[in-house]
């Protein structure tokens, strides 16, 4: 059968192209691989987020325990008693909690 060339270009071009991607992605659709794609990106952004929450907390409590821990030397050099030590690093302490408290319970 003798088709004329405009009729065969119209039909490679009326065949719609596979796509690449459906095969490699469980069959899904590019809306579906686009759904899930976003929820994907969603849920890293949420993983990276907390750890960087959580390192940013180590970071900050050994900082704040290596600077009591000068200070503690520090008033030992300075000739202070143990119970002293023991008294200001307890008020200290007692006074960084009200303060905690305060800024979760909005007084002042």
């Amino acid at each position: 059968m003798n088709l004329d060339p405009l009729s065969s270009i119209l039909a490679q071009v009326s065949t719609a192209p596979t796509d690449p991607w459906t095969n490699k992605f469980m069959g899904l659709e590019a809306d579906q691989r686009f759904s899930l794609l976003i929820v994907g990106i969603g849920c890293l952004t949420g993983v990276i987020v907390t750890l960087a929450c959580l390192i940013s907390s180590v970071v900050s409590k050994g900082h704040q325990r290596r600077i009591e821990a000068e200070l503690k030397r520090e008033m030992l050099d300075r000739g202070m008693s143990a119970a002293e030590v023991a008294q200001v690093i307890e008020a200290t302490a007692a006074d960084e909690t009200v303060g905690q408290l305060k800024a979760i319970y909005g007084r002042k």
